[in-house]
Order: C-alpha cells, then structure tokens, then sequence
C-alpha cells in the first residue's frame, strides 16, 4: 500500500475536492440526496456490472468510500456525529413516511440500513463484547451437542428417529411414555428460559454502556414516529420498530456470528451451537415484542416463564436515556472534550474520489431535494442554498 500526497495527483484541483468534501461532511441533507439519488438511480460503472441482483449496484462502494472518506471511520467524534447526523436524516426521508417500515428495514438494502450497519460495526463493537461474551461462552460449553428447540411438540418427534424414542421415552401411547415426554419438555424448556434470561440480565447490568449515537438515533426515531402529526404509528407500534433495530441490526448479527464481532476467538463453533445461537436469536427478538409470539412456534412452556415486559422495560429505558441526549456525541465529561479527536487528513482512491464525484453530478441532475414529509420554506431555502453549493463546486472541478 502506497500513500501519496493529493497535489502530485490534482496538482491546482486539490482544494477543488477538499471544498466539495468538507460541503458533503457538514450537509447532512445534500449528502443524505446524494446517497438516495444513487439508490434510486445506479451509476453505471463498470466496476458493478457484473454485481448480483439486487447487491445495489454501486451504492455498497459509494456507501464505503463515504463511511471512509467523508466520516474517517468514525474514530473521531466529529467524524461520529457527522455520520449519525446524516443517518437522522436518511431516517426522516426513507424511512419514517413508510406505512410498513419494518418491511424496509428487513430488506437491508436500504441505504440507510447499510451506513447504520458501517457505523455500528465501526464503533459500537465494545457493548457487544462486554454484554454477549458471557451467556455466549456458557450457551457454547454447555448446549454443544444438544439441540435447543422452542418448538417442544415438534423437537420429540424430529429430533428421535422411532427407536430413539422409545429407547429415551418408553413406548409411545404407554403412561410412561407421557411422564417421560412431560419431564423432557419441561427440562427442556427450564435451560432456554435460564439461558434467556442470562442474555437479559447482561443488557440490563450494561445498558449504560449502550452506544451514545445509536440512543439518540433510537430516540430520535420513537420520537418522529410517535409524534409527528397525521402519524399513524401508535407508541407501542413506535417502540417496536426501535426494538426491531437494535435487536436485527445489532444484537442479533453479533450473537450468529459472534466471531465477526470478537465476542468469540478461539473456540471453533459447530453446526449445533450455531443453530442454538438462531433459537436464542429468535427468543429474544419475540420477547422484545412483549409477548406477541406465534403459539405454532414457541412453545408456551418457555415463554410463559417470562413477564412480558421483561425486554420491553429495558427497551424503554434506552429510550429515556436518548431522550436527554442533545447529539451523538453529547454526555463527555468537560475534562474529556479537550482530548477529543478531530479529523485533519483522508485517505481515499482516484476511483473512490470519482465514484463520489460522479454521484454528485447525478445527484445535482436529478431535479429537486427530497424533504421527506414536505419541508417548511425556511429548510426548503437552506436545501436549495446547499443544492447551489454543489453545483457550484462540481463546476469548478475537471
């Protein structure tokens, strides 16, 4: 790898592109344009022709170069706050005028759904450690060669072939066949629910290790949904999709690939354990959602051991933490603020430079900013003012 200084490449155009830089890093709303113009409208580069269907084309890499260049990684807190400023805004625009937008979330293509995914994987590893490692290693050394299911009925009759059965319950239909399938069911349904509830005992203990950016977002989010006018999203409904975000977005993808997030470095993780990391996946997502389980699925031994507001609760109680943050950053002590680091410097391609540049020049031909839920005239003035900027700086460049 070869580093080298921009002017021997843009000799006189280097400040050209710092300027069209720095105007992306502080616009939250035209970088949040761009981003949506290039999803609704591919590139055509021939880097991502041969992409699968579906993979979004260019948008992954603009998405990277963006996440890289623009907001350095978030190792900064300037840089953290510029990147979770822009996913508020990319919130307001795709996600929150949506009827169903748990259904786009779901997707994960949206670009809102990948830039939360670089920043969480980029700065909000430490809470996944600290909470995760545990109930995952006792969840690995103890369950590795037995199956958790949360389906009882089906688990004894799938899981035992015939003799089996009859080997470990007695003959089926015989009194002591029932005792016995009684008695498995029960002790089956005891090591989910203590396995659960060490999982809810760790998020409860570390919630104020919760990411800062991520709880204001989640308290932004609530707070839109719930209480823009004409909202037909109710409270509970509001809660819930912040509940889908932390846990599909967040806490799951940790707990199934626990060794991607360091939770996990040396213990090799078989096609059971990993299948027991799925079904507790699946528990705690369905009690995040207070009990509103499909009774064809979870059996009603497991969850009926748990009080409803046992996720719910905490849940809420991240979102009266967000509640009092001002930013993404806010909440340093006074002594910390004078140590805090501020980006002076990017790396970045010629290709990734022009990729970016190639999504502002569509962005600025697409027509007019999307505002989202029709902006008033005073934010309409600043985006047209932004818009003016752009084209200004596009101009300039070769």
């Amino acid at each position: 790898l070869r580093y080298r200084d921009a002017y021997s490449l843009l000799t006189c155009h280097e400040h050209k592109y710092a300027d069209l830089l720095r105007l992306l890093r502080t616009s939250p709303d035209l970088l949040a344009h761009v981003l949506l113009t290039v999803e609704r409208r591919p590139l055509a580069d021939t880097d991502c022709t041969n992409d699968p269907p579906g993979s979004g084309g260019c948008l992954p890499r603009l998405l990277q170069c963006v996440f890289a260049c623009l907001f350095g990684h978030c190792l900064a807190e300037s840089s953290e706050e510029a990147c979770y400023q822009t996913l508020m805004r990319l919130m307001e625009i795709q996600v929150l005028p949506l009827d169903n937008p748990v259904k786009l979330l779901s997707r994960g293509t949206a670009t809102f759904v990948r830039l939360l995914r670089l920043s969480l994987d980029a700065g909000a590893g430490g809470f996944l450690v600290q909470t995760l490692r545990r109930p995952i290693h006792t969840l690995l050394a103890e369950f590795n060669d037995v199956f958790l299911d949360l389906d009882l009925n089906k688990a004894v009759q799938d899981r035992f072939c015939r003799d089996r059965r009859e080997h470990m319950f007695g003959k089926e239909g015989s009194e002591q066949f029932e005792l016995c399938v009684r008695d498995y069911r029960k002790q089956m349904a005891d090591r989910v629910a203590r396995l659960a509830r060490l999982f809810i005992d760790e998020l409860r203990e570390n919630t104020r290790a919760f990411p800062r950016p991520f709880l204001w977002l989640l308290s932004g989010l609530y707070r839109q949904a719930s209480g823009r006018p004409n909202s037909r999203m109710s409270p509970a409904a509001a809660r819930s999709l912040c509940g889908h975000l932390v846990f599909q977005h967040y806490l799951i993808p940790a707990l199934l690939d626990p060794e991607h997030s360091g939770i996990v470095c040396s213990v090799a993780i078989n096609y059971i354990q990993r299948n027991n990391l799925m079904q507790m996946g699946q528990v705690l997502e369905a009690l995040c959602q207070g009990g509103s389980l499909d009774s064809r699925v979870f059996s009603p031994e497991i969850f009926g051991q748990f009080e409803p507001d046992c996720l719910t609760g905490w849940l809420d109680s991240l979102l009266r933490i967000g509640a009092g943050l001002s930013g993404p950053v806010a909440g340093l002590q006074p002594q910390q603020q004078h140590q805090q680091l501020q980006l002076s410097s990017l790396a970045v391609t010629p290709d990734d430079l022009d990729l970016l540049v190639r999504a502002c020049r569509v962005a600025v031909g697409s027509g007019q900013q999307d505002d989202g839920a029709g902006a008033a005239a005073a934010a309409s003035a600043a985006a047209s003012q932004q818009r003016r900027r752009l084209e200004a700086c596009l101009a300039d460049l070769p």
